[in-house]
């Protein structure tokens, strides 16, 4: 018999163990009470909500004139993702709501934004100005709707409303968790001044006087004090003195004095108006079941918990409810905790269900009790442990983590098993008894236990590094599996051992299981012994095994396409939303007859509890219109639905039979969004941008075009887009308007205020605000309005009158005319743009997560087709034949149309716009894709189609054109092509950036963030350092560089590149190379790089540096992660960026003693004539040399910048217009004269030298420069990291120097900003590690 193995500690001291466990597990069940319940984690951004009146406004104007310089002011406030604003004439407000990323402090926030509101405040309307701003913060989930009703009908709604806000509302803002309580509406108290135009202009008085009179008689006063210091000595009291200040009753009001007359007659405010205690504003009503009601929505506060805040709120209403006049009610109409609890509930029934169903399957195998109740006892103990967990790290109680443990009760159980069968089997074959069984298992299992547990967790924790909203939705699912797991762990190593050796019995040698167990044991023994021979079969038969298997993994793959994705599904949330929608400009009235008829379709439903109805209210934009219904139907609960008729699906879909019954109005039903607060409805939403200089109409037209369509069929009469199941515009500038044409001339010649007209109009049709009063304690505002019958016809402009300097009374028709328009009712906009709200649903089958799918389809679209193009462009500088021009051009005009067309498409900008919305859906690579597409779209959408293809057009006839003109040095033909060039940059600069002066418009092309202010600055700082070296090398003697200058055969050049490309590490296998007049790079993705070089057999560095400064350009595109090959992300990020790698290569190691040392054994070997007699330092001073010379490509590293700032400030003057190009050649040769000091002898090596002007390149050149000095910094960053790299350089290897690029540049490819990548790397940009580069090279080299 083998000897036992020692006991561990926890055998030897069971009460340890279960000390431990019984820690846990009181530990966890104390969590489980603290932890808040949510159906999801955290996934709603915070938002903040600005509101700002403007009575009367059109909702055009108060988008333009308020919320547009209020939402340039916030946008980009710190962590935003995107804002939206919706401006409504029905109730003369705006609202603007800003989402913030997740985890923003919402309190830092408000303060973020209220500041940036505060730095318009002066831009905006004095009226708006007065009524004040509202900046407030809230998540934008709608936790409960409540409804107060009058059962008996005694109190109207005004009433309602009121008692409402002031006893209840503000009392719910006040309980923990409510972040924001609104009631819809405005019908707060108004002290409302109804006009009797007629009485008006019988008594001759004009509004600006009745309003006046108010201002002056309904005023608060401070009158002072009696008594108050310095005083006399003989003073004994101090009085306070106060008086009648501001009015508080209708009959008060009535007695103001508006003018007086003779004998003392005097005319006050009732003798030509009715006031009354009303409404602010009328523009929703809202019913519940049929009786008069008002509404509010319960918004949680960002962070809170939604359980316990929402029984908070309900306990509160219940407490309010006792002190409510007899007559009023309330009902909450909405709860969406109702659904919380319900899918919560489900999956603790689920979590149970799971757990019996495990302890069944381990009895029913073990065949034990006494072993069974070892993992019933330790399961537990893992799963109520977890809640500590969840508690340590902030999570929630939610569908998610409790999904989590229902798959750790099958996954924590294997632990336990692993453990008690060993025990087992070593009780049976080794007839131990039961502690030193345990204690040679454990022994045994210890080991493989932990590896258990740290595989599942190295399988689980990386899921909670996901990105986007999947990543921050299922990283609690992850993690409370993981804490489960290592819980298990601990219970398998301590709990379970001593559960063994105190419960398990020996095994008797002749023990017989029960006969129930003898049953199963032989039919799982025969089942076993069939899969052993399955088993045998397949292993015996690999390419049946391998056949069944690629079955399998193809059966996945179609799976994985064919089934929909998506985030969360819809589901039956326990109560459904829908609108009404009728002609625009019906009125309120209309609008509530149809929404009675909907009432009562839906209440006659078995399955619909109660409905309430909104009515002037669109409850996608949260705005007032009058044409627009909207409407809650709360079923019954789950349990009294159980027919698929009853879902509330069904119910939704059968509101649209409501538009047969009420044909004027169009009714839609859906279900609310499965995360509240993602969205007001289920499905998607999106917004169609207007970024150009259109109207109303336009953006209406392109809307509506792009509805048309998405929703179209093809000749088979199927749906072009079989994704998008419905889809609808909700922007319409259809709402009758009348455009007041006043004649301001005559308004002069009379003697007429034109503010006095408008003043009137606004007192009359709209509703001035003219000052405040208290009543209740607060402060509400006094209102001044006609009469309903003399403001329903456009005749009653008749009735109005305005008084002339000279004191007579002139009607407004009489100066003014009314024309009718149509306008929109609600203007929205999307981050500071005006924009069309689309809503609507994928069809059957289809998710929103396909969207996805499209913007990677797109992409791959978009690069086929940039990469045919791109070969075309190749084939034209390196193999075509001269006369081939027009039909590639031909070629490149289809071409280019397709690709502006694919990029300018307009369902590109819904679908940007979707995910935007859901930005916090996508990882960090998407939604790089997403601003990269999304800018690229933009800047089309803003150019022309025609122009853009005629331009691609212009350049290739250009570029031929450049290939002929400068060999024969002919400026005078390419110069008509780059007056056309030039002509398109200016007009292009606009349409890339209106914001931006031309040129720098274009610098910001090639290198964001790059403009003529920082380049002059840039510049200057170098003429200032190079300038001074040239002129001192100048006195000194030159370098001898003649031997360069020999007959170098190009056949032997041409090894010489590929040597060199082997030296720098480039994979010929992804990068080739060709010849060409002038050098250039084309990359397709990580695994296509063309570049190349020009060969002249008397001049070998051309060559020779033109291949390692194109090379720098290949190695950058061939580090890139191949992730981003085949995206908008492919290729590097900016020219300055790229230029930085070709300059760095070039020169700073190119033309390096080290770089030299190392080449210069195979270069002297390969031209052993040419180079008989140099030396290896000869060679490094004569590529190095420094002369002034015409040919830019060729120029040493210290006049290269001097070539730049003459082709700099030709450019800029040639945008700005102070320069023709027919004196470009003049120009060009001054500034070689003035910078380089030397006389051009031809165009040829003039300005016909680059071929960057006759492919558009302007604005090109400065990141030459800037790629030069960004590369000394770089060098200056990486030798602090690695030390002196020239040693390796040396040697022949580049691979720390290429390393270290790859790792903080190459591989990012477009992934990071260009400033955002080099102060990553480098910090700050700064030119002086250039200038000290060059001055410490060239002092050394020239001994200065």
């Amino acid at each position: 018999m083998a000897a036992s193995a020692k006991p561990n500690i926890f055998l030897r001291r069971p009460i340890l163990s279960s000390v431990i466990s019984i820690v846990i597990t009181l530990v966890g069940a104390l969590a489980m009470k603290a932890l808040p319940i949510a159906q999801y984690p955290e996934l709603v951004p915070p938002t903040v909500n600005v509101t700002v009146f403007y009575p009367g406004a059109s909702a055009e104007t108060i988008a333009g004139t308020v919320l547009a310089p209020l939402e340039v002011n916030i946008n980009g406030v710190e962590n935003m993702l995107y804002m939206t604003s919706t401006a409504s004439s029905g109730s003369g407000s705006g609202s603007i709501n800003v989402y913030f990323s997740l985890g923003t402090d919402p309190d830092m926030a408000l303060v973020n934004v209220n500041n940036k509101v505060n730095l318009a405040q002066t831009t905006l309307p004095e009226t708006v100005r007065l009524q004040g701003v509202q900046v407030t913060k809230r998540s934008p989930a709608m936790l409960q709707s409540i409804a107060l009703f009058s059962p008996d009908g005694r109190y109207d709604a005004v009433y309602l409303h009121n008692y409402m806000q002031v006893n209840v509302a503000d009392e719910l803002k006040r309980v923990p968790g409510v972040g924001d309580v609104t009631v819809f509406g405005y019908m707060d108290y108004s002290m409302r001044i109804w006009l009797v135009p007629d009485k008006l202009a019988k008594y001759g008085v004009t509004v600006s006087e009745i309003a006046a009179a108010i201002q002056e008689q309904n005023s608060q006063f401070s009158p002072g004090r009696l008594g108050d210091a310095p005083m006399p000595d003989n003073a004994q009291l101090s009085w306070q003195i106060d008086t009648k200040g501001r009015l508080a009753t209708p009959q008060e009001f009535g007695e103001i004095i508006i003018r007086t007359g003779e004998d003392s007659a005097m005319l006050r405010l009732k003798d030509v108006a009715r006031i009354e205690m009303g409404g602010k504003d009328y523009s929703v009503s809202s019913e519940y079941n049929g009786m008069v009601a008002r509404a509010m929505g319960i918004y949680l506060l960002p962070g809170a918990n939604a359980i316990s805040t929402g029984e908070a709120v309900t306990a509160r209403m219940q407490e309010l409810s006792k002190n409510f006049p007899e007559g009023i009610d309330y009902k909450i109409i909405v709860d969406t905790n109702d659904f919380v609890m319900e899918s919560i509930n489900e999956v603790v029934h689920t979590l149970v269900e799971a757990m019996i169903l495990v302890f069944l399957v381990v009895f029913i195998f073990l065949q034990n009790w006494r072993a069974t109740l070892i993992p019933c006892i330790a399961v537990p103990v893992s799963i109520i442990g977890t809640f500590a967990g969840m508690f340590a790290l902030g999570y929630t109680i939610n569908t998610l983590t409790l999904f989590g443990m229902v798959l750790a009760i099958g996954i924590v159980v294997d632990d336990a098993i692993v453990v008690l069968e060993n025990v087992e089997r070593i009780m049976s074959t080794e007839h131990l008894p039961p502690k030193e069984a345990t204690a040679k298992a454990m022994s045994e299992v210890t080991a493989p236990v932990i590896a258990i547990v740290l595989v599942l967790c190295a399988v689980f924790i990386p899921v909670s590094f996901m990105g986007g909203l999947a990543g921050q939705m299922y990283k609690q699912f992850a993690i409370t599996i993981s804490v489960s797991v290592v819980l298990s762990g601990i219970v398998a190593l301590t709990l379970t051992p001593a559960l063994c050796s105190l419960l398990l019995k020996p095994h008797a040698h002749d023990h017989q299981p029960a006969k129930p167990f003898v049953v199963f044991n032989y039919f799982f023994g025969k089942t076993t012994h069939r899969y052993v021979r399955t088993v045998r079969f397949i292993k015996d038969h690999g390419l049946i095994s391998m056949a069944l298997f690629g079955c399998m993994i193809v059966s996945l793959v179609f799976l994985f396409r064919v089934v929909p994705g998506g985030l969360v599904p819809n589901e039956d949330q326990g109560y459904i939303l829908g609108m009404t929608i009728l002609d625009d400009g019906a009125v309120q009235n209309r609008t509530r007859d149809v929404t009675r008829v909907v009432m009562d379709v839906l209440r006659k439903n078995p399955a619909v509890d109660t409905v309430m109805t909104l009515n002037g209210l669109d409850i996608t934009s949260m705005s007032s219109k009058s044409n627009y219904g909207t409407f809650f139907a709360v079923l019954k609960p789950w349990s009294e639905r159980t027919t698929p008729e009853s879902s509330a699906s069904a119910i939704s879909t059968k509101v649209l039979g409501v538009t047969m019954m009420q044909p004027e109005a169009v009714t839609i039903g859906f279900t609310p969004s499965p995360i509240s607060g993602m969205s007001t409805t289920g499905g998607f939403e999106g917004f169609i941008q207007m970024r150009g200089a259109g109207t109303s109409q336009d953006l209406e037209a392109t809307a509506n075009a792009f509805v048309a369509e998405a929703t179209s069929r093809d000749e088979n009469g199927q749906p072009k887009y079989p994704a998008i199941g419905t889809l609808r515009s909700l922007f319409s500038t259809g709402a009758p308007q009348l455009y007041a044409n006043l004649d301001r001339e005559r308004c002069k010649d009379m003697g007429i205020s034109i503010s006095d007209v408008f003043t009137a109009m606004n007192a009359t049709f709209g509703a001035l605000y003219v000052n405040d009063f208290n009543y209740l304690g607060r402060t509400f505002q006094v209102r001044m309005q006609a009469e309903a019958d003399y403001r329903v016809l456009p005749e009653s402009l008749h009735d109005i009158f305005v008084r002339t300097n000279k004191g007579g009374m002139v009607p407004l028709d009489a100066i003014m005319t009314l024309e009718r328009r149509t306008a929109p009712q609600t203007m929205e906009r999307y981050n500071v743009f005006p924009a069309a709200h689309l809503m609507g649903e994928p069809a059957p089958g289809y998710s929103s997560g396909q969207a996805l799918e499209a913007l990677e389809k797109l992409q791959s679209t978009l690069f086929a087709y940039n990469h045919a193009m791109g070969i075309l462009s190749q084939d034209a500088s390196t193999a075509a034949p001269e006369g081939s021009w027009e039909a590639r051009g031909k070629t490149m005009e289809v071409l280019t149309r397709v690709c502006y067309d694919l990029t300018a498409d307009p369902r590109n900008g819904i679908l940007y716009d979707y995910l935007s919305a859901h930005a916090s859906e996508l990882t960090p690579i998407q939604a790089r894709e997403l601003e990269v597409l999304k800018k690229n779209y933009d800047r089309m959408r803003r150019i022309p189609a025609r122009e853009y293809v005629d331009y691609s057009v212009l350049l290739n006839e250009a570029d031929a054109v450049w290939h002929r003109a400068k060999p024969a040095n002919d400026f005078a033909a390419f110069a008509p092509y780059l007056e056309k060039i030039v002509a398109y940059c200016r007009k292009f600069a606009g349409y890339y950036n209106p914001d931006m002066a031309p040129y720098d418009a274009l610098l910001n092309e090639y290198e964001e963030g790059m403009n003529q202010e920082t380049l002059d600055v840039f510049f200057a700082r170098l003429r200032s350092a190079i300038v001074p070296l040239v002129e001192k090398i100048g006195k000194k003697a030159q370098i001898d560089d003649s031997f360069l200058m020999k007959h170098y055969p190009i056949e032997q050049q041409r090894h010489f590149s590929d040597y060199l490309m082997e030296v720098m590490g480039i994979d010929r296998t992804y990068c080739a190379i060709a010849e060409t007049e002038h050098p250039f790079t084309n990359n397709f993705g990580s695994h296509d790089v063309r570049i190349t070089t020009h060969y002249y057999e008397d001049n070998l560095v051309s060559s020779m540096y033109s291949v390692i400064h194109e090379g720098g350009h290949a190695l950058y595109e061939l580090g890139a992660d191949p992730c981003y090959n085949y995206t908008v992300l492919s290729g590097g990020v900016s020219m300055g960026i790229h230029e930085s790698q070709s300059r760095f290569y070039e020169n700073i190691i190119g033309r390096s003693r080290a770089f030299v040392h190392a080449i210069f054994p195979y270069v002297s070997t390969h031209f052993p004539e040419q180079l008989a007699g140099v030396t290896e330092e000869m060679f490094y001073r004569a590529v190095n040399k420094a002369q002034p010379s015409l040919v830019r490509t060729e120029a040493d590293e210290l006049t290269y910048c001097l070539h730049i700032m003459v082709r700099y400030e030709i450019e800029k003057a040639l945008i700005a217009g102070t320069l023709e190009v027919r004196d470009v050649p003049q120009r060009w040769n001054a500034l070689y004269k003035q910078y380089l000091g030397i006389d051009v002898p031809s165009d040829r090596e003039g300005c016909l030298q680059d071929s960057h002007w006759s492919f558009g390149g302007i604005g090109y050149f400065p990141s030459y420069a800037l790629g030069s000095a960004y590369g000394a910094q770089m060098l200056a960053c990486m030798e602090k990291d690695l030390g002196d790299v020239f040693d390796d350089v040396a040697k022949g290897d580049l691979s720390r120097v290429t390393g270290w690029l790859r790792e903080h540049i190459h591989r990012y490819a477009s992934f990071k900003k260009p400033g955002e990548l080099f102060r990553e790397v480098c910090g700050e940009f700064d030119a002086k590690y250039y200038t000290d580069y060059l001055t410490k090279k060239y002092s050394e080299l020239y001994g200065l």
